[in-house]
């Protein structure tokens, strides 16, 4: 993205250029409806959708270049279709969008007016949002409870084949910052299994704490992990507030079955973790934050 004449479209071109040279691929889309040449080929072209020179033509509309660019821009927003479309199935290529540039209006070599794209329309926002649909494949639910891939080997309705990190790598890596948090915004629905798997570790501390070695460790998580927890809409639930019940039975099986599968993968890895292989002792730098409370809650009741 940038002005006319930043250098977009001579970017793009050597990309590509030096993409070949390196044999990888690097596909452009053309996003300005105003082009009228660049020296790379493009995968995708909005002026097959929409041009500025068509939209000025007409005698119904009555744009000028800057009126007829805002038009196209807002009628490719309302198409974003087309862009599915056109891009297919992408795995490992990479892409690049040359963006259109602002376009002025001049007078005596000053601007006098300035459509501004990237800041006043909400064109190249609505892009970005639609690109993560397509890109991001859809998320399965159980409840609002986001059903994310494990790379895991015990039974449960997730299967994690192939990925380099998983939602409990995450909490795990993140876990001794934010545990100091009392309140946690809540963004999407992934964002409430990572705030399980995060008071789940809680747990998981209180029991590492009394092991003295890690295979007697393993054997508090295993039980742990397939110990009868209550799931949300169940009076034990501490979050019964921001989590939804399960619709049916169906529905409570996946999710008790997936948050058991949580449970037991997360406790073994936490072994990994916490256990020093030399001295097969818990380490002081996890046990430290066992009387830490994230967001104020436990998934046990008080004194457990």
């Amino acid at each position: 993205m940038g002005p006319a004449g930043s250098g977009k479209s001579t970017y793009c071109s050597t990309m590509v250029q030096h993409a070949e040279s390196l044999n990888r691929s690097v596909q452009v889309v053309n996003l300005d409806p105003a082009a009228e040449y660049f020296n790379y080929p493009v995968m995708a072209d909005i002026r097959e959708l929409i041009q500025v020179d068509d939209v000025m033509e007409d005698d119904t509309l009555r744009f000028g270049p800057n009126g007829g660019l805002v038009f196209c821009m807002e009628y490719f927003a309302n198409n974003f279709d087309w862009l599915e479309e056109s891009l297919g199935h992408v795995e490992d290529d990479y892409i690049l969008f040359d963006c259109p540039g602002k376009r002025s209006a001049w007078l005596s070599g000053h601007p006098i007016f300035r459509i501004e794209l990237y800041t006043h329309l909400p064109v190249m926002r609505q892009l970005v949002e639609q690109l993560q649909h397509l890109m991001v494949p859809e998320t399965r639910m159980v409840g609002n409870i986001a059903l994310l891939p494990v790379k895991t080997q015990f039974k449960g309705p997730a299967r994690g084949d192939g990925i380099d990190l998983d939602i409990i790598d995450e909490a795990i890596y993140y876990f001794k910052a934010n545990v100091f948090f009392k309140n946690y915004e809540i963004k999407n629905e992934a964002d409430r299994t990572l705030i399980y798997v995060t008071l789940y570790i809680s747990e998981c501390l209180k029991k590492l704490q009394k092991c003295s070695s890690r295979s007697q460790g393993e054997k508090e998580m295993y039980t742990l992990g397939i110990t009868n927890f209550p799931i949300p809409g169940e009076p034990g639930f501490p979050l019964n507030a921001m989590y939804a019940k399960p619709a049916n039975k169906q529905e409570d099986e996946a999710m008790r079955a997936y948050l058991q599968q949580l449970r037991q993968e997360t406790g073994l890895r936490l072994c990994d973790r916490v256990f020093d292989p030399q001295t097969d002792k818990p380490s002081k730098w996890w046990l430290c934050f066992v009387k830490r409370q994230f967001m104020n809650k436990s998934l046990s009741a008080p004194g457990q």
